[in-house]
């Protein structure tokens, strides 16, 4: 191995880890965001137009599904760069697909729960 691939695998693995950081202190705040989505019940039988997210099937699929893609975002990525790293791919790419999935994830989130 080469000097340079040495650096730019060194630059790669060291990005890869802090995007991760970032990742998970970005989970950290959609944690508080995951919790504080059960007071979108408040309002629940004080108008005769209740929103869905008042049927509690309903809350109860879609805040444990939430909680399931946290999760799995946490646990996964780190998984997925070992394994990139094994095989002698890039690192970094996994951590940035993890952050755009999490916030399609919690713009889906808060979409579902305010109709």
């Amino acid at each position: 191995m080469t000097t340079q691939t040495r650096a730019s695998r060194t630059a790669d693995i060291v990005v890869a880890w802090l995007l991760y950081a970032l990742q998970l202190a970005g989970e950290a705040l959609l944690v508080l965001f995951w919790l504080t989505s059960v007071m979108m019940t408040d309002s629940c039988g004080s108008v005769p137009d209740g929103l869905r997210v008042c049927d509690g099937d309903y809350f109860a699929t879609w805040f444990f599904a939430y909680a399931a893609v946290l999760l799995l975002a946490a646990v996964a990525t780190p998984i997925a760069l070992i394994i990139a790293g094994r095989r002698g791919g890039r690192r970094w790419p996994w951590p940035v697909l993890a952050m755009i999935l999490l916030a399609l994830a919690s713009a889906g989130y808060a979409f579902l729960f305010t109709r």
